[in-house]
């Protein structure tokens, strides 16, 4: 009886560790299949600038990822701009601010998960400021790309970075998508075995 309940005990413990293993290889594949999301809807999100020749805002409310044109022309996002595409990431992912950026991002200014790059517009009047502020910038969660032919906006796209981890402390993957201002030069996705603490910790995967 007693090696029964020893047995018992033993099959116990093995099934907790194989359901927490479980556990955690979803929360790493969630992990990265949203960061791959991320960067196809970006991509996808400057594609269509490009071939519309106006503003698209990419506005970043996590889990929710929302794309929209300047419905008004006005270069800033408002909640009567029309919606073209939207996804909603798992709710295992976050934002997170890493210790050190990857080379294609190391002129963003790393914050909270969300990294400015130098090249913001800074301009007025019809230039693509982004947000709901009417500033540049992305620290109200609104990235913008700029491809409005007439009038011209400069630059093409914010520049900057999105960083993602899992809520789970035992995955410790971070995942980033770096954006570019240049023109059709799709963002591009990189990921770190930990959280990053040297440019070189980072392995670009496309």
């Amino acid at each position: 009886m007693v090696e029964l309940m020893v047995v018992l005990a033993i099959i116990g413990i093995f099934a907790k560790l194989a359901m927490f293993q479980i556990g955690n290889y979803r929360d790493q594949t969630q992990l990265r299949q949203s960061a791959e999301q991320f960067q196809h809807l970006m991509s996808w999100a400057k594609l269509q600038a490009e071939k519309k020749s106006d503003t698209i805002f990419v506005k970043i409310a996590m889990p929710t990822i929302s794309v929209y044109s300047d419905a008004n022309g006005d270069g800033k996002w408002d909640a009567n701009d029309s919606l073209l595409k939207q996804v909603t990431l798992d709710g295992s992912v976050k934002l997170s601010k890493p210790a050190a950026a990857p080379i294609e991002a190391s002129g963003a200014a790393l914050a909270s998960g969300l990294a400015n790059g130098p090249l913001d517009c800074t301009k007025t009047g019809v230039c693509c400021t982004g947000g709901t502020s009417g500033t540049s910038g992305w620290s109200d969660g609104v990235a913008s790309i700029c491809a409005r032919t007439m009038p011209i906006l400069s630059p093409l796209m914010e520049e900057g970075a999105i960083y993602l981890v899992s809520k789970n402390a035992k995955v410790p993957e971070m995942w980033a998508i770096v954006v570019n201002p240049k023109k059709s030069l799709e963002a591009t996705l990189w990921t770190s075995d930990k959280n990053p603490t040297q440019p070189s910790d980072w392995r670009k995967i496309r």
